[in-house]
């Protein structure tokens, strides 16, 4: 009797597992099937706005009047949160473009994402303002570039400089040098973007008048302003200041041939990290009359300075390869003869 018992429940347990089994595979299957389901109904909808859109946006380059009559349609048949416009048109043809966007309502669908989207299309949203110049959401930019987010921050300055430049940039010269999330490349590609006649003057200003804490980051952004405002820049700043971060960062962008003297005082630096960047300054501005003071800092203790010396060395216009083997040769300190051994080989790989 206890045998039968044993019986029926295992054959219980095994219908049930079996039951359970069939379930889930049904279950997984059902799964399988509807998120097929939502891919074709995302790649159905891709290519229909393609379909609407991409004849609309090439043909509003030669023609914007006719697109703007055709949009009003189309713009019912495809979802407002499409409207980003395409980064990489310029000129005519973006106002072009903006124009139809503006007439499609494309303005107010990307303040509905920089308000309440996800990350991306928040992103989107932000890109999409400036790319419209669109100045009456002016100060709701300004409120999120002042934000703590360094990727939404930035990308709103981004749109306040696409806005208006001339108005912007003094407005972000506190957030560009207070912000050390924000990238430097980034923020030099917002500035060359806007242009060396919008930026220099107010660059400047603020990299003269900034504090040790924030000054570095302006300095190296002054390669965006034009050559001669960054030259007399920075050479006032080298006379002004003993900050080791700023004299780097300036020697950094340093490209001045009339006032080398300057250059050739800080190979004497105590600082190493300081003789470093002068004998870089030296190896893009250098004359013939240099050659000595680089062969000098070959004997350098610190490694970093005797191999930027060697690699300035070799750049020098009136150094060729083989009067670079004879200054190898006529070396007595081994360092030296090392270092410009290291150079020699890497400039012949190059070649």
């Amino acid at each position: 009797m206890a045998y039968v018992t044993d019986s029926d429940f295992v054959i219980t347990v095994a219908w049930w597992t079996g039951t359970a089994s069939v379930a889930l595979v049904f279950l997984l299957m059902l799964q399988i099937l509807f998120l097929r389901w939502l891919l074709i109904r995302r790649l159905r909808r891709r290519e229909h706005f393609v379909a609407v859109w991409q004849p609309l946006l090439m043909d509003c380059i030669e023609e914007v009047r006719r697109n703007c009559r055709r949009s009003g349609e189309a713009m019912r048949t495809v979802s407002s949160r499409s409207g980003i416009l395409h980064e990489s048109v310029r000129d005519e043809p973006k106002e072009r473009l903006n124009t139809l966007a503006r007439n499609c309502d494309m303005d107010a669908a990307a303040l509905i994402l920089a308000r309440s989207g996800n990350a991306r299309e928040r992103l989107m949203g932000l890109s999409t303002l400036g790319n419209l110049r669109d100045d009456t959401t002016w100060s709701e930019l300004v409120e999120m570039a002042e934000g703590r987010d360094a990727a939404f921050s930035l990308a709103a300055a981004r749109a306040l400089m696409r806005i208006d430049a001339r108005r912007a940039i003094r407005l972000l010269m506190p957030l560009i040098a207070a912000h050390e999330d924000w990238s430097l490349s980034f923020i030099a590609v917002m500035l060359k973007e806007a242009g060396a006649d919008v930026v220099s003057e107010p660059l400047a200003s603020a990299a003269l008048a900034a504090a040790p804490t924030y000054a570095p980051r302006l300095v190296r952004l002054l390669e965006t302003a034009h050559a001669h405002v960054c030259i007399l820049t920075v050479r006032r700043i080298l006379r002004s200041t003993n900050d080791t971060d700023t004299i780097i960062a300036a020697l950094r962008v340093w490209n001045d041939p009339e006032d080398l003297e300057t250059a050739r005082e800080f190979l004497r630096d105590d600082r190493w990290q300081v003789r470093v960047q002068a004998v870089q300054a030296l190896g893009r501005t250098g004359t013939e009359e240099d050659e000595q003071l680089l062969l000098g800092a070959l004997a350098d203790t610190e490694w970093w300075v005797r191999y930027r010396a060697a690699q300035s060395l070799a750049t020098l216009p009136s150094v060729s390869s083989e009067k670079l083997a004879r200054f190898r040769e006529g070396q007595h300190s081994e360092y030296a003869r090392d270092i410009l051994a290291q150079v020699i080989a890497e400039r012949g790989l190059a070649t």
